[in-house]
């Protein structure tokens, strides 16, 4: 089956999913074929996915039915949610949704990269070279040339770094890509990518609803999180255990934190606090960034 049929029986399956119903319309529309082909298509996810939709005469429109199983698609909500939050972002400009409901979303304080140092930080990483980049680091009032050998892109949730061997102080760092200006001199580096062990290695961590809040809104948190026994295991790598922490709101410990701002407690925190390098009561960065 051509992958252009097989997407268009994903949205099939999509618009009965999620909205209830579908038309040929929806097919015309959403990718432009003919009023033939969208009844092909329509008759081909019949034959896929029997008794999955009904055809109601009184309104013109396939529905639907109660014995439906999606086959093609991830019935999952976060498939949903995500592609809700790019329609509301408006960065999402087609969309399989045909009926969005009203949205409200954050407005996300976007990291400007630069096309053209992200394309020259990609070779790099293919190629196996090092090569210098303009960087507005944040311990000097000017942007200066650092060389670097990239083996891997990350992302934190707000921002995507490059993760790269520093040439001048000899580690591993993360680099903003939004704080590279420019890119010159690549050249062939010898690097061996399994000398970065805080990129390869994972922990896991074990945060719970913090024991200090009243049953009802431990409850809720649990829920919220998808904890299992009351509790949430995520294995995380080495080198994002900072930005795991920081999204949590467990970069800080419990006891600093006002009491009215705890949600969650993460558990066997000397362990964690051993392996990051957490001094005390004051905040500490867990990983090198720049």
């Amino acid at each position: 089956m051509r992958w252009s049929i097989e997407r268009r029986l994903e949205l099939i399956e999509f618009r009965l999913h999620w909205e209830g119903r579908l038309n040929r319309r929806d097919l015309i529309d959403g990718f432009g074929v003919s009023p033939q082909q969208a009844s092909a298509d329509i008759a081909r996810y019949e034959e896929l996915a029997p008794g999955n939709m009904e055809y109601d005469r009184s309104t013109k429109t396939y529905v639907r039915s109660r014995k439906f199983k999606p086959k093609l698609i991830d019935p999952g909500a976060s498939d949903y949610l995500n592609e809700l939050r790019l329609v509301a972002d408006g960065q999402r400009q087609v969309s399989w949704i045909g009926e969005a409901p009203p949205v409200g979303v954050l407005p996300a304080h976007a990291r400007s990269v630069d096309w053209r140092r992200l394309r020259d930080i990609l070779s790099a990483i293919r190629d196996g070279d090092s090569i210098e980049v303009l960087y507005q680091s944040f311990s000097r009032p000017d942007p200066e040339w650092r060389g670097i050998a990239p083996h891997a892109l990350g992302f934190d949730g707000i921002r995507w770094h490059a993760r790269a061997w520093c040439l001048r102080s000899e580690t591993f760092k993360d680099f903003s890509l939004a704080r590279i200006q420019g890119t010159r001199s690549p050249k062939p580096f010898a690097l061996d990518r399994r000398e970065d062990k805080d990129w390869l290695e994972s922990i896991e961590i074990t945060v719970v609803a913090d024991p200090s809040l009243p049953a009802a809104q431990r409850r809720a948190i649990e829920l919220e999180y998808g904890m299992r026994d009351g509790k949430l295991k995520i294995p995380v790598r080495r080198a994002f255990l900072i930005y795991a922490l920081r999204r949590l709101g467990l970069d800080v410990p419990e006891d600093v934190r006002p009491i009215g701002s705890r949600r969650l407690k993460l558990l066997d925190r000397a362990r964690i606090a051993a392996i990051a390098g957490i001094g005390g009561r004051e905040t500490v960065r867990l990983a090198t960034v720049l």
